[in-house]
């Protein structure tokens, strides 16, 4: 899967309406949106040039132009893997068997870390953590299925940081109004001398 995919899988549930058409069609039709001029594919999507247009930046892309050009590129530069059995990337249902189900949580954790890994900013990762080891304190908020990452996230910064990244000092709480369901964490590191950043910049990326 391209990162242009990716962005679009990811913002589906954000679209409007229109744009959930474009997207549609362009996830069913890859190389048509490719190929096709904008008011062609507005025709074959059932929607207008100005939702796709809508779709492309709120992809984050400048315009179809933009977004064809670095579909271009990854299509270009994919490596050229066996083809992929499909049955395994299907939902499961009733009459799934065992090794079905395994293969496709399998086959869907790890495409779903490939897709996280295509999209991230590898310089926002490095500001993200250096902001983390030089903080004072870390609040930590989850709701729902997110609260069980807020815990997971505050069971790691309690753990040993690296030498000279100084100790953690933890508070935590519920939300009253929805025990169990919500969590709240703080962390705050205890005086310590002079802590170094364990992550590196990316090459070649600048500040």
């Amino acid at each position: 899967m391209t990162n242009v995919e990716a962005r679009i899988r990811s913002s589906y549930g954000s679209l409007s309406d229109t744009e959930r058409k474009a997207a549609d069609y362009f996830l069913n039709h890859m190389e048509a949106s490719y190929s096709l001029p904008i008011a062609q594919l507005a025709q074959e999507a059932g929607v207008s040039p100005t939702a796709w247009v809508r779709l492309c930046k709120a992809v984050g892309y400048e315009g179809l132009k933009e977004m064809r050009k670095h579909l271009l590129v990854e299509r270009m530069n994919e490596p050229q893997d066996a083809p992929e059995d499909k049955r395994y990337f299907s939902d499961l249902n009733e009459g799934s068997d065992v090794a079905q189900i395994l293969q496709t949580v399998s086959n869907t954790s790890i495409q779903a870390i490939r897709d996280t890994a295509k999209m991230l900013d590898q310089n926002a990762l490095y500001q993200a953590a250096n902001c983390i080891l030089k903080a004072a304190t870390i609040r930590l908020f989850g709701v729902g299925a997110s609260a069980l990452v807020a815990e997971d996230l505050y069971h790691k910064l309690t753990h040993p940081f690296p030498a000279g990244c100084g100790r953690v000092r933890v508070q935590h709480g519920r939300h009253p109004g929805n025990a169990g369901n919500a969590a709240g964490r703080k962390t705050e590191r205890l005086p310590h001398h002079r802590h170094h950043p364990v992550f590196k910049k990316p090459a070649g990326r600048g500040l």
